[in-house]
């Protein structure tokens, strides 16, 4: 049998004839064709064609695009296409912080499915945090990593390193650190320690009262930006004594920075001591209690420590006891000393070393007092006389920066706009510094390095002054107060 080429003809007789195709490789060839020819007919047979065989190719190449080679159009991962049985190569387009893979061959048999997974190859490099003594993670996680971890093969690109807060210490600024192709992106986070009259620009002014009548005491803290005039806002509220569910008045605070200390009150709550996070609006919780019941008494702190001298106690007497606390770690207060004199109604402030406690007022005769007593915070023992105040005084406001302590007003009429300072280092020095805007009694006061601020008093309840702390000079108006935050006998602290 011979076969005839396509388009060849041939005479045979009339009759019924199949017509047969061969074989040709890689192809499928038509079905047969049965065809009758009658007399002088001339038949033409248009052939089927042949068909080549095929199969798919399926690529697998996020976040790139792959195509074959001679083609003009990328094709996205996934994508199937049917081809000609062959030989092709396969490239990727290139994709931005990632290697792509190579050039590859692939050859397609008759019928088949290729499916082939490339993968591309992220850039990535190292991030290393030095943050001494505290933590760090990048933002959006939930974990903390210890100072000096390094975290491996993290993709290419900006990431914001965030520092969590300690007691005693200003944290670091968040940080936006770059990733870059196989190095190490390295920072370092410096937290710098919160000095006494530096602990930040958040003032609190926790509890106080509008009237000397229990219903009217506040448990409401109010919130200022120090650096900031006319800001005044709530920002939570004390503990309150079952027996007293208005508030608390003749109080005491300190802080480390971080953390608000309040202590005691009159009539209720005498032995309670709060704490609450300075960077949070919530409401206090229990601290502990204090080591004797104690109102209208002093607080002071430094980055560790906070001290309590003097109040009056059982039986309205004064005291000489003072307690201490760390203000790090919850608990009852012990016993750190006596001043050298008993007496409630007095002043503190402090630098990050000492504790100035001045004035007061003596029970046993009621009369207001001069003297000015320090101890050495880090250090358990009795006050030493430190001097005395120009003018005896009580139940005024004090504050301080890290070099300088202020004490302003006076319950004597005449002298209550009065303004004073004290160098901790010069021991019997007393300087007039100027004057408030308005004569003031029974208020506490808050500072940072730069700013002393003065709160609502007993005869001004809704005028709160500023001054700045190194420039002799009279107060200046800070904040007009609203309900309810226009109040008296309350306690201040700052921080962050």
């Amino acid at each position: 049998m011979t076969w005839l080429n396509n388009g060849q003809s041939v005479k045979v007789p009339v009759g019924n004839y199949k017509i047969i195709f061969n074989d040709l490789t890689n192809y499928n060839k038509p079905n047969d064709i049965i065809v009758k020819l009658e007399k002088n007919e001339n038949k033409l047979i248009k052939q089927p064609r042949y068909i080549k065989h095929n199969g798919n190719i399926q690529i697998i190449s996020t976040p790139g695009q792959w195509r074959i080679q001679g083609e003009s159009t990328w094709r996205n991962s996934g994508d199937i296409i049917n081809k000609p049985i062959g030989s092709y190569i396969i490239e990727f387009n290139n994709y931005n912080n990632y290697d792509k893979p190579n050039n590859f061959n692939i050859i397609i048999l008759n019928n088949q499915n290729i499916i082939e997974t490339k993968n591309y190859i992220p850039h990535t490099g190292s991030i290393q945090i030095t943050s001494t003594p505290g933590q760090w993670r990048i933002q959006g996680e939930s974990t903390w990593r210890n100072s000096g971890d390094i975290i491996t093969n993290k993709f290419v690109g900006n990431y914001i390193i965030e520092f969590n807060s300690i007691d005693g210490y200003d944290k670091p600024n968040n940080y936006s650190i770059v990733v870059t192709k196989n190095n190490t992106s390295s920072y370092i986070g410096v937290y710098n320690i919160l000095e006494a009259g530096y602990w930040g620009n958040t003032g609190l002014f926790g509890g106080g009262t509008t009237s000397t009548s229990t219903a009217n005491q506040k448990s409401v803290i109010n919130k200022i930006t120090i650096t900031t005039t006319n800001t005044s806002a709530t920002y939570g509220n004390l503990r309150v004594h079952p027996s007293n569910t208005y508030g608390r008045m003749h109080l005491a605070a300190c802080s480390n920075g971080s953390r608000a200390i309040f202590a005691g009150a009159i009539m209720f709550a005498t032995d309670y001591i709060d704490y609450k996070a300075i960077s949070s609006s919530a409401n206090t919780s229990s601290f502990g209690s204090l080591r004797i019941v104690r109102w209208e008494f002093a607080g002071c702190g430094n980055t560790s420590r906070g001290v309590f001298a003097g109040g009056c106690s059982y039986n309205s007497t004064s005291s000489s006891t003072m307690d201490y606390i760390t203000i790090a770690t919850l608990g009852n207060s012990l016993l750190f000393g006596s001043l050298s004199l008993s007496r409630w109604k007095l002043m503190g402030c402090n630098s990050n070393t000492l504790a100035l406690f001045l004035g007061g007022q003596s029970t046993s005769s009621n009369t207001s007092q001069s003297i000015i007593d320090y101890v050495t915070i880090a250090t358990t023992g009795n006050a030493i006389m430190f001097g005395y105040l120009i003018n005896t005084s009580h139940s005024v406001g004090a504050c301080s920066n890290q070099t300088r302590g202020i004490i302003s007003g006076n319950t004597n009429y005449t002298l209550a706009k009065n303004i004073y300072y004290v160098e901790f280092s010069t021991l019997n020095q007393i300087t007039f510094f100027g004057e408030l805007t308005k004569q003031k009694n029974t208020f506490s006061a808050c500072s940072n390095n730069t700013y002393g601020v003065f709160g609502g008093a007993y005869n001004a309840t809704t005028t709160m002054d500023y001054i700045t702390i190194a420039a002799q000079s009279n107060a200046t108006l800070f904040k007009t107060l609203a309900s309810p935050l226009n109040k008296y006998a309350d306690a201040s602290c700052s921080g962050n």
